[in-house]
């Protein structure tokens, strides 16, 4: 039964909406391995704490789903869900890389703009002095 139970935890381990409930499950199943007297009672609490959690995980992949893409079959929807978490991390990773490149280009712009404008300012300078010299 365990085993069985484990190999869909670890799959939804990898999606960052699951971990923080599981890491709870998995601490409550911690504390629990210490109290083996009351282990009939705890198992039946148990199985249906893990209900709870498995709905609240499958809402909530099924609302972060509906907000992607729509898919039909739950297993795809994991594969997917952490694919599509994969690349997404990604592509924020690359925006943020363009973004810190245009503002360093755009501060670049402005501090030529500003010595081009010190150049003018002082040809301006120099040739107001001009009349006074001579």
């Amino acid at each position: 039964m365990q085993t069985a139970a484990a190999k869909p935890l670890q799959t939804l381990l990898k999606s960052q909406l699951a971990s923080d409930i599981l890491l709870l499950l998995l601490q409550q199943q911690q504390q629990e391995q210490h109290h083996q007297k009351h282990q009939h009672r705890l198992k039946q609490h148990r199985q249906q704490h893990q209900k709870q959690l498995q709905q609240q995980l499958q809402n909530q992949q099924q609302l972060h789903q509906q907000q992607q893409h729509h898919h039909h079959q739950q297993h795809q929807q994991q594969l997917q869900q952490q694919l599509q978490h994969q690349q997404h991390q990604h592509q924020q990773h690359q925006q943020l890389q363009h973004q810190q490149q245009q503002h360093q280009q755009q501060q670049h712009q402005q501090h030529q703009q500003q010595q081009h404008q010190q150049q003018q300012q002082q040809q301006q300078q120099q040739h107001m002095r001009c009349p006074y010299s001579g």
